[in-house]
């Protein structure tokens, strides 16, 4: 099983949050003309907020794998 691991940065960089992932993260692109896009979800508790434009970066045994930003 693969060590996954994400990150969630606020604009100014100076909040990394590393929420518990709770279940699949799917990360689908295209070859040509569209973003590629992460979908998933996280266990909420009390300290974790994200807001759209937060930065998101995801590592698959401990290598980068996306970067992207939070959308609605």
């Amino acid at each position: 099983m693969s060590d996954l691991r994400l990150e969630i940065i606020n604009p100014t960089g100076t909040k990394i949050q590393t929420p518990i992932l709770e279940d699949n993260v799917t990360w689908t692109t295209e070859r040509r003309g569209a973003p590629g896009e992460l979908t998933f979800t996280v266990v909420k508790d009390e300290t974790l907020g994200s807001h759209e434009g937060d930065a998101v970066k995801f590592y698959v045994d401990g290598e980068p794998i996306f970067f992207g930003l939070v959308s609605s």
